[in-house]
């Protein structure tokens, strides 16, 4: 991978991955996945009052580095209960100490997105499931390189 002028190899990138892991384990609570169906912030460091459409919890540890990729782990396989219908269009991954460490798309199998979420059918020319409250949405997919 190249960086401006860096290039980077896979032993540092499997470190920042490494550590990734640690930092989002931080904390006393395990860290989660909020989905929201909101326009996601321009930056990271744009904060926001939105409510999460639901709120996947990572079992601690909450993943593990497997052929060179981060792979999240769910604390509960059945899924997280759906707050609120719509489709899921952004997700931040918060640490254990309640710290944002990431936000990407949401997206189902199919699309690519950062987080890719099983939980009912894909709106026709839409990219991500329509998920209904009271319902549960499981991770279908996460794996950072």
């Amino acid at each position: 991978m190249s960086v401006g002028d860096w290039e980077v190899s896979s032993a540092l990138i499997v470190a920042q991955l490494l550590g990734a892991l640690v930092r989002a384990d931080a904390g006393t609570q395990p860290s989660r996945l909020a989905l929201y169906t909101t326009s996601r912030p321009a930056s990271i460091l744009e904060g926001h009052a939105d409510t999460p459409q639901a709120v996947i919890v990572l079992a601690k540890p909450c993943g593990a580095i497997v052929e060179d990729q981060l792979v999240l782990y769910v604390a509960d396989n059945s899924g997280a209960m759906v707050a609120a219908s719509g489709v899921p269009r952004w997700a931040e991954w918060i640490a254990g100490d309640g710290t944002v460490l990431t936000r990407c798309d949401v997206t189902d199998l199919e699309n690519g997105g950062g987080i890719r979420v099983l939980g009912s059918a894909t709106p026709p020319g839409d990219i991500s499931p329509m998920l209904y409250a009271g319902g549960k949405v499981q991770l279908g997919l996460i794996a950072l390189t």
